[in-house]
């Protein structure tokens, strides 16, 4: 036995190397299996990168865009988005809107007008807006709050001039809305200027300017207007309120101008002339002349 003990151990030493090195090959040719182009030449792992671009005009109450591919994945990096194209449901007319990026149309645009309508809250715009016929003022446009509430038109105001029963002299000043003067009222005479268009060459100031009411002003020229007779009436502030002007506001919004109005007297004349004088004559003492205030 002991002539063995020799061999046995050799045999014993042999085996164990051939289990090392067994175990020694699967490790490397598992280590081979790593991505070579990741770790092997030392390049690192790149994403997909991308935008969308613009989304399209409204068709169909459809809407597209198209992906824009910045960066390819490079390394067994993150793919990019396999479909290339997107779409969503908009809006096709001015009755119907899409909540997601716009804004709503007023109930109610009566007394203005415009052009374009661009609701897109981020780039809103209404363009060639005005004051419609008999609204005056200066109108202004702002986009919503919060995308799918209504914007809003403000500056445009109802204003009506009409010559008076009383007094030839008088105009009334009518407006749709309360108003109110800051500053000095004595002052306002000096914001309206008036022409008559058969006499006037030039836009003179009225003589007076009085509030009657929180809807009305009446104002008082230098000559009678006579029936079927034309006055133009313009406003435009005269100075600051600070030094000593008078500031008309309108529902809370500051007047700075109105453009002229026309203003027709077209009232008939239900007042009956006076008799100033009889005159009797001697040649025919049958007949009178009546003389009155009126031709």
């Amino acid at each position: 036995m002991k002539n063995f003990l020799p061999l046995i151990i050799v045999i014993l030493i042999a085996i164990i190397f051939s289990i090392l090195a067994f175990y020694s090959s699967s490790v490397i040719e598992g280590n081979t299996n790593i991505d070579s182009s990741a770790q092997g030449s030392g390049t690192a792992v790149v994403d997909c990168e991308h935008t969308w671009n613009d989304w399209s005009t409204c068709n169909n109450f459809k809407q597209t865009r198209t992906i824009n591919i910045t960066k390819q994945p490079q390394n067994g990096g993150a793919a990019c988005p396999t479909e290339q194209t997107e779409q969503r449901i908009c809006a096709t007319s001015s009755q119907t809107t899409n909540l997601a990026t716009e804004c709503k149309r007023p109930d109610n645009l009566t007394g203005y007008e415009f052009d374009t309508e661009n609701r897109v809250k981020t780039t809103f715009e209404i363009g060639g807006l005005k004051c419609a016929k008999d609204y005056y003022g200066n109108p202004t446009s702002e986009a919503c709050a919060s995308t799918g509430t209504p914007y809003s038109l403000k500056g445009c105001h109802r204003i009506i001039i009409e010559a008076t029963n009383a007094n030839t002299r008088i105009l009334a000043v009518n407006f749709s809305k309360p108003i109110m003067v800051r500053g000095s009222p004595g002052d306002l005479k000096n914001n309206f200027k008036y022409k008559v268009v058969s006499s006037d060459a030039d836009f003179k100031n009225v003589s007076d300017a009085v509030i009657t009411s929180n809807n009305q002003i009446k104002l008082k020229i230098d000559k009678d207007i006579a029936k079927d007779q034309t006055v133009l009436i313009k406003y435009e502030q005269n100075k600051e309120v600070s030094k000593g002007g008078a500031e008309l506001q309108i529902d809370d919004s500051k007047l700075n101008t109105i453009d002229q109005i026309s203003v027709v007297n077209n009232i008939i004349d239900n007042i009956p002339p006076k008799l100033q004088l009889i005159v009797g004559e001697h040649k025919n003492p049958n007949k009178l002349k009546l003389v009155f205030n009126e031709t």
